[in-house]
């Protein structure tokens, strides 16, 4: 399998230059190594084919060699020890080493800076806002991670799928990703203009107009989803502010069954389920969840 989509991207790249071919011949070299015995636990297949794959649905839509180039390095650096983003930049320049850099959840920050993010979705806005090339191979990752939802442990899916409902559709939808008549230049020339008319000069500002849109068209169905497993997932928030602003929703009690809750003055937890029947039609809730700890509690069990 991964032979054939290795074939159909060489054949879609063959009108690279040759300076081009080299990259996409090194990078092709390095995600091999990189993910070599590595398999997709929901069918067992090599890993390769994924970052494969990732590379020909941006280079069908986009013919963009550096983007084409970052979908196929996009997993290196988590995925193998024996690459660093360091090499990405030295091997593959600014260009494309600010794209899998921005991607990159193994570290909080960019190469050879100080500038530290809460989260990866921050430092992902903070490199999208600055090259929206990074949102699009994001998109393509994202679409390719959903074919394997099914195969992940139930915390998690519901994480993957509220975290595509309320960040990457809306994200989508304001890039034009989908309509094939947009071209990279119209899509980055459009997305900056719409940053600079509303304003939205930091990560977290984008994010809550992304949040925004989302729960204003909510998709019944995919909230169906994201919750069919939710009465078997235990959820911490360590934020009191933020806890207490969930309590003051009126349909917070019956939305949620807590478990524990500890304060000592000083440092705070609760543990709690969310119970899908009443979720189901709470979207304040499912906003202010999402918002509060969704991004947060990494230590969901």
């Amino acid at each position: 399998m991964h032979r054939k989509v290795d074939r159909a991207l060489r054949q879609a790249c063959d009108h690279y230059s040759l300076k081009e071919r080299r990259l996409l011949n090194k990078a092709v070299d390095i995600a091999y190594r990189a993910h070599d015995g590595q398999v997709r636990k929901s069918s067992n297949s090599p890993y390769i084919i994924h970052p494969l794959e990732i590379a020909l649905t941006l280079q069908q839509r986009f013919d963009h060699p550096p983007l084409t180039i970052a979908g196929l390095l996009h997993d290196v650096v988590e995925d193998s020890d024996d690459f660093d983003i360091d090499e990405i930049y030295d091997e593959f320049g600014e260009d494309i080493g600010f794209i899998v850099d921005a991607v990159t959840k193994t570290h909080l920050h960019f190469h050879a800076t100080y500038e530290q993010f809460d989260s990866y979705l921050d430092k992902l806005f903070y490199g999208g806002l600055r090259d929206v090339r990074v949102f699009l191979l994001k998109i393509a990752d994202r679409d390719n991670n959903l074919l394997t939802l099914s195969s992940l442990k139930n915390h998690k899916q519901i994480r993957t799928s509220f975290e595509t409902q309320a960040v990457f559709t809306p994200l989508r939808d304001l890039l034009g990703y989908d309509h094939a008549s947009f071209s990279l230049q119209d899509i980055m020339h459009a997305f900056v203009q719409f940053v600079d008319d509303n304003h939205l000069l930091t990560p977290s500002m984008l994010q809550q107009y992304l949040f925004e849109q989302t729960f204003r068209e909510f998709n019944r169905e995919t909230f169906r989803e994201v919750y069919k497993n939710s009465e078997n997932v235990v959820w911490e928030i360590y934020d009191l502010e933020k806890y207490e602003k969930l309590c003051q929703l009126k349909s917070f009690e019956d939305a949620v069954q807590v478990l524990s809750l500890y304060t000592d003055g000083t440092s705070f937890r609760v543990t709690f389920k969310l119970l899908g029947a009443h979720v189901l039609e709470q979207k304040e809730v499912a906003m202010m969840t999402m918002s509060s700890f969704l991004y947060q509690a990494d230590n969901v069990q």
